[in-house]
């Protein structure tokens, strides 16, 4: 599968070296804005985070172009329970909220169709590189005899998959000349996490990221 990985993205990267001498136009620039991602793993909600790097458009005409991009991303998900019981009138409650946050570069290659100067549509593969992963767990109480509490959790490297291969699809809306907003989705194909068996039984599967990005685009 990772030689299947790299093949396609040593196409990727000749294909687009091979139409930039073609192209009409090539704008370099910068974007930033916000992630709302999460995994997909029993009862988890999104997480916010933010993403921020720069981009360059090689715009073969009017219509189509290809934007390879390099951006820093912290992504990752949430979860929340909560246990509330009512005894002689005193409700007593329970809640514990964990968040796993995941820091990473991520390098999208999107092909882009204009039908219009003020619209883009844009899809292509996104090549993500696993920086690091945390977590943090927080427990409330007011319960007698048992105290809230706070930790944090770094995950080995061995616990997770460094690299992981995606797909993205969304739409810009082009301001200006300059400036643009865009909204794009991002579904992990790999793992994040990889699927655990004991013998032939399958105790986890396999966990995979997803992201909801804004960004907010500025061409120089």
């Amino acid at each position: 599968m990772k030689k299947v990985i790299v093949c396609l993205f040593a196409c990727l990267m000749s294909l687009a070296a091979t139409e930039c001498v073609n192209a009409q136009r090539v704008n370099f620039g910068v974007k930033a804005g916000l992630n709302l991602s999460t995994w997909s793993y029993d009862d988890a909600s999104l997480r916010p985070g933010f993403h921020a790097g720069g981009f360059a458009t090689v715009q073969f005409n009017k219509m189509f172009a290809v934007q390879p991009e390099v951006m820093y991303s912290m992504e990752g998900a949430a979860w929340k329970t909560e246990t509330t019981t009512t005894v002689l009138g005193t409700e007593y409650y329970a809640r514990n909220k964990y968040t796993a946050t995941s820091h990473k570069l991520i390098v999208p290659v999107m092909l882009q169709f204009s039908p219009i100067s003020m619209l883009t549509i844009e899809a292509g593969p996104q090549f993500g590189f696993n920086l690091g992963l945390q977590g943090h767990n927080k427990f409330e109480t007011n319960v007698a005899g048992f105290a809230n509490s706070e930790s944090d959790v770094d995950y080995d490297s061995e616990d997770y998959n460094m690299f992981e291969m995606g797909i993205a699809a969304g739409l810009k809306l082009n301001l200006t000349r300059n400036m643009a907003i865009g909204a794009r989705y991002v579904y992990g194909i790999s793992p994040i996490i990889d699927e655990v068996k004991v013998g032939n039984t399958v105790v986890s599967d396999a966990v995979h990221a997803s992201n909801i990005m804004v960004s907010f685009n500025f061409a120089f």
